[in-house]
């Protein structure tokens, strides 16, 4: 596949910082390996000196399996990694006796015990369904320390009686580890930071070990994570960052889209690059997710465009249902039309909802039904018979599918109760953002808006503004 003319741009820098904005489908790990093999076979970089950076194992496999596949198995040792291991392996150099990091179940499992002996058994603070808000809470205050969490972090938010509980959590939770000997992921960091900032010569070793850096999702990285790209970076500032500040939703693990306008203004003659077509969404969902995005006052403004050699518009539908039983049964008979009828696979459809509770009635009406299930991410690598997938809108980042049914679209729900003003906000409509753009071909969104108050979401009326891009609405009642 070919470059196109913003890709070729950014494909073709080599020296200095850069970020690329990349939205959704625009083809960024195209670009990443493409430059990667320019920088090697094109600019004579050596590739022992070229480092890429990524969030997560699965990423990087994906990534290093491309760029082998691009050169066709040549041998070139560039090192593919996420921060965690490159962090990790960083403290190990310094000092082979550093503790073992802590485990992802253990880190629930730790946070478990500091609730239970946080709280009274009547009168706990947190559920087993708040452990990746509680742990990305944590995560918060150790990267922005006290006096910022409360000023500008997820603090600033929270009531006082919240941030007793966190506190106590928090405190128990650190006991815990030490008492386990042994760290987790934000003290790597801060211990990572520690060590560059105060043994300039260790520094110096790795400078000249790496000395370009490729960062994906740069979106979701934290303050801490950005200083010790910076020492690493040092005044070469050979950094390419890759990533879409309307796709950051990790706010609750310490992510700060803002870091990407930090990067523009602090590192020196940073050049910008934006990636504006989508080639994975049809024109209607381009229109209705950009109708949603652009509410959000603090982002990078862009358009996103749709490839003009396709002429596919795609369907986006809001439907209003009067009751969560209602919903259910109405998106189960849209799936077994869009089987029977418009030959859709289950594994081509994804049903996203914001927290675990919104799905347990559809769940229970669709598996009643024969409908067969899967239900979380990682089972979308495996092989399996045909499924249709179920899953958190958090859980869907990175994937997509022909049709994407967002379910329990109403106020508290999706936006969240906890978050329907300020920072809180604004990163709930990029979770939107992200669920609408998982869809290739059908978009539909499902309200509940009838009894005890219940609202439609705010972002079922922002999609419908520009009613260009609605190809229907739909009111469905009991029969």
């Amino acid at each position: 596949m070919k470059l196109n003319r913003e890709q070729y741009v950014a494909a073709h820098h080599m020296d200095g910082p850069m970020l690329v904005l990349a939205g959704p489908g625009s083809g960024k790990t195209h670009l990443l390996v493409e430059r990667i093999r320019m920088m090697i076979e094109e600019s004579h970089i050596l590739p022992e000196n070229i480092l890429v950076i990524t969030f997560s194992q699965k990423a990087a496999r994906q990534m290093q399996a491309r760029f082998l596949r691009s050169v066709e198995g040549r041998s070139y040792p560039v090192t593919f990694g996420t921060f965690h291991a490159v962090f990790y392996h960083i403290l190990q150099e310094f000092d082979p006796k550093i503790n073992r990091l802590i485990t992802q179940e253990e880190q629930r499992t730790f946070l478990r015990k500091a609730v239970r002996s946080s709280a009274p058994a009547n009168d706990l603070y947190y559920s087993d369904d708040d452990e990746d808000t509680v742990l990305g809470l944590i995560s918060s205050y150790k990267n922005f320390g006290e006096e910022e969490f409360l000023k500008r972090g997820p603090g600033k938010d929270m009531t006082i009686r919240e941030l007793d509980d966190l506190h106590k959590v928090y405190e128990n939770y650190n006991r815990i580890v030490r008492d386990e000997h042994l760290i987790d992921f934000d003290d790597m960091i801060l211990l990572c930071r520690e060590v560059l900032y105060r043994h300039e010569y260790f520094l110096r070793r790795w400078q000249e070990r790496f000395c370009y850096f490729l960062v994906d999702e740069f979106q979701d990285i934290n303050e801490g994570q950005y200083d010790v790209l910076r020492l690493l970076a040092g005044d070469r500032m050979n950094v390419f960052a890759v990533g879409d500040d309307d796709q950051s939703i990790y706010g609750f693990r310490g992510a700060r889209p803002e870091l990407m306008k930090k990067f523009l203004h602090q590192y020196i003659g940073c050049k910008q690059v934006t990636l504006t077509m989508n080639y994975r969404c049809c024109a209607n969902v381009i229109g209705a997710a950009d109708t949603v995005i652009r509410h959000n006052t603090d982002r990078i403004d862009r358009p996103m465009q749709h490839p003009a050699a396709s002429d596919s518009k795609g369907i986006v539908k809001i439907i209003n249902t009067e009751s969560t039983d209602v919903q259910a049964a109405f998106v189960c008979d849209m799936i077994e039309r869009l089987r029977k009828e418009e030959g859709y696979r289950l594994k081509d459809i994804a049903v996203l909802y914001r927290s675990d509770h919104c799905a347990k009635l559809f769940v229970k009406m669709a598996e009643k039904r024969g409908i067969a299930i899967r239900r979380n991410k990682e089972n979308t690598e495996k092989k399996a018979p045909d499924m249709l997938n179920v899953m958190t809108a958090h859980a869907s980042k990175g994937l997509e599918f022909a049709c994407v049914f967002i379910i329990g679209l109403q106020e508290g729900l999706f936006p969240h109760h906890k978050n329907l003003s300020g920072i809180g906000a604004e990163e709930e409509r990029r979770l939107m953002y992200v669920a609408m753009t998982r869809a290739r071909q059908r978009l539909y969104m499902i309200t509940v808006s009838t009894g005890h108050g219940k609202r439609p979401s705010r972002f079922a009326a922002d999609a419908s503004e520009d009613l260009r891009y609605i190809s229907d609405r739909l009111w469905v009642r009991r029969v």
